[in-house]
């Protein structure tokens, strides 16, 4: 039923009545909108990185993520309830948001459960997802020199090396020695800016 106003029924089935009961309609504030706050794990080097409108979660493990609810309307208080169980108590931010944060190592869930004004508690968001992404190796290549490449003593070699993450690159080291000798490192990077 589309009920807008206040109303009163009763049941009546095979010739008996209830009493009549009163239905009160009341406008609780619901969770219109989730914005986050995703701040990556410092291995990264990410910066942080707000998302708005986006309530489901899908971060690297590690991530700790903020949660900014806004509402309808105002609300006493708020708190991220977790499928395991877990709750997290949201502050007020605004006049009608509420932040939580959160630090993600497992797959999860979550609701927003509400307080109303006048003290009724009740999920005031649908239930949204939390997946811990995997953090695949960083790949390096080398497209030059060719496999089995041989050199004279007074002979240079071209080196070209390719490195890819899916979190980016922050610097590439080749270590080499010659004819056994003594370990040396160049920094790849360094060397493509002069």
């Amino acid at each position: 039923f589309n009920i807008q106003d206040d109303t009163e029924y009763f049941i009546e089935s095979g010739g008996c009545r209830s009493e009549v009961f009163k239905l009160t309609v009341v406008d609780l504030p619901f969770v219109k909108r989730i914005d986050q706050t995703q701040f990556f794990p410092s291995y990264t080097g990410l910066a942080p990185k707000t998302i708005e409108d986006a309530p489901d979660v899908a971060v690297l493990a590690g991530t700790t993520v903020k949660l900014t609810a806004h509402l309808s309307g105002k609300a006493k208080s708020a708190r991220l309830v977790l499928h395991d169980g877990k709750k997290i108590e949201m502050e007020t931010v605004g006049d009608v948001e509420f932040a939580a944060t959160l630090t993600v190592n497992q797959n999860n869930s979550y609701h927003i459960e509400v307080t109303g004004v006048d003290g009724d508690v009740y999920n005031g968001s649908n239930e949204y997802d939390i997946t811990v992404l995997d953090d695949r190796p960083p790949v390096v290549t080398f497209e030059k020199p060719g496999r089995d490449t041989k050199a004279t003593s007074v002979e240079e070699i071209l080196t070209l090396a390719k490195a890819e993450d899916d979190y980016g690159v922050l610097s590439l080291d080749l270590h080499f020695s010659v004819n056994g000798g003594e370990e040396k490192k160049v920094d790849l990077q360094k060397l493509r800016g002069e």
